[in-house]
């Protein structure tokens, strides 16, 4: 009967290929599964659990084969629907245990080094759902409080408890994807040691996109004025761009951005986060690239008027 139906789809000009699954990349070792991974008996979520691999933990393959393709449905960006992601079941080695697990759950190991060699991050983690294709934007869910900004009207983000999970996959030409509890209009997510910045559950804010293509003047003057921002910048190429922001208070003035920092191209994010009355800032540096910085006034040294208190990477990723 195969025979008979294997000829039917070639007069028919029907292609048949047998399942396919992808390629198994045995670099990937290192867990980065919520609460921790699940190594089973067999490749299946229905098999029995062998044990838990812990966050951060790096595993040991058995073989550099797939056993089969699962996939997970996930939140991601700003709507109603989850998309489905897929990975293979791969054999490895935890300890003395061996067994299955979801190559979704594994990247690659974080070498722990940024390329600016600043010391944020240490109280609070600044992150953005989707695509987040960089080892530094790695950290345990488990060792923070989240809390999702979620943008309404009229200037309006209100504050959520949420949780973060990230997830390896080759979507959307992005190899690390982060993933929270509740999308639906998420601006961006803060974590933190020491929970929520403000006792507020609503904040005010706004964003300012410095950058506009053939444009001599990005913003308007009065704009500017509002966020207490100055900027100096120059002309390449007939396109503004600017080159040195700074925050002003009275007679005071601070430089925000460095020079390795690239050119800053949007604060993302303008207004009282930490409940002092006192504007704080996300800032993003670079076009397609680079870095975004959530700076707070309330962690200021005496000498600054605001402090950059953690640093998101935002790698181009194709």
């Amino acid at each position: 009967m195969i025979k008979y139906l294997i000829a039917y789809f070639l007069l028919q000009n029907i292609c048949v290929l047998p399942a396919q699954t992808d390629p198994v990349d045995t670099r990937a070792t290192y867990v980065i599964a919520n609460g921790g991974l699940n190594i089973r008996s067999g490749p299946s979520v229905k098999s029995k659990k062998i044990a838990k691999i812990p966050f951060g933990t790096t595993i040991k393959y058995i073989s550099d084969k797939s056993f089969g393709i699962d996939s997970n449905l996930i939140s991601l960006y700003d709507n109603h629907k989850k998309e489905s992601i897929k990975g293979n079941w791969v054999k490895v080695q935890y300890k003395k245990s061996k067994g299955y697990v979801l190559d979704l759950h594994l990247y690659y190991p974080p070498n722990n080094e940024n390329r600016f060699k600043e010391k944020y991050n240490s109280d609070f983690v600044l992150l953005y759902p989707g695509c987040g294709c960089n080892k530094e934007n790695l950290y345990n869910p488990l060792s923070w409080e989240w809390f999702g900004y979620f943008k309404l009207k009229d200037g309006k983000f209100k504050i959520e408890k949420i949780n973060v999970s990230y997830y390896r996959t080759r979507k959307y030409t992005c190899d690390l994807l982060i993933s929270a509890s509740k999308s639906d209009n998420l601006a961006f997510i803060i974590g933190s040691k020491t929970g929520r910045l403000s006792k507020s559950e609503v904040v005010y804010g706004n964003n300012l996109l410095f950058q506009r293509h053939n444009s001599d003047k990005p913003l308007e003057k009065s704009d500017l004025e509002n966020a207490s921002i100055e900027m100096l910048g120059n002309k390449e190429n007939n396109e503004w761009k600017p080159n040195q922001l700074y925050l002003k208070s009275g007679n005071k003035r601070q430089l925000l951005n460095k020079p390795e920092y690239d050119y800053p191209y949007e604060i993302k994010f303008v207004g009282d986060l930490d409940g002092d009355l006192k504007d704080d800032y996300i800032i993003h540096y670079g076009d397609k690239g680079g870095i975004i910085i959530l700076y707070l006034t309330t962690k200021a040294k005496p000498s600054n008027l605001i402090e950059p208190v953690a640093m998101y990477f935002a790698s181009y990723c194709c």
